[in-house]
């Protein structure tokens, strides 16, 4: 979605790398669309964006796990895992507040 990747985008210009290198973004994109767009926007490892990290879901197997999808649309959620554990969850994550929300929930930890 356009939120996601403009909230990838803000991200990785305003978190610190040591938070940034540990965020992953999962989207239902195939790995070829994510390459092409990391690319596209240098947002890679070597592009100097922070290496953009994404996972993609294409079956939306983890995102129906871990209750990712909206009851009648997509939502951006916001999952703060720490050994393997849940401990933070974020619904409805807001692409303009997000460096705040994820930044404040990384700091809870």
């Amino acid at each position: 979605s356009n939120d996601l990747r403009r909230t990838m985008v803000s991200l990785a210009s305003t978190l610190p790398k040591p938070m940034m290198s540990r965020t992953i973004f999962i989207n239902a994109d195939t790995p070829a669309e994510n390459r092409r767009w990391l690319k596209k926007n240098k947002m890679g490892e070597g592009d100097g964006g922070g290496g953009v990290n994404i996972y993609s879901d294409e079956n939306r197997e983890w995102m129906r796990e871990y209750t990712a999808l909206g009851e009648r649309r997509w939502s951006m959620c916001l999952f703060v895992l720490q050994d393997g554990v849940v401990r933070r969850l974020v619904r409805e994550l807001d692409a303009d507040l997000a460096p705040s929300v994820v930044q404040n929930a990384g700091k809870s930890l």
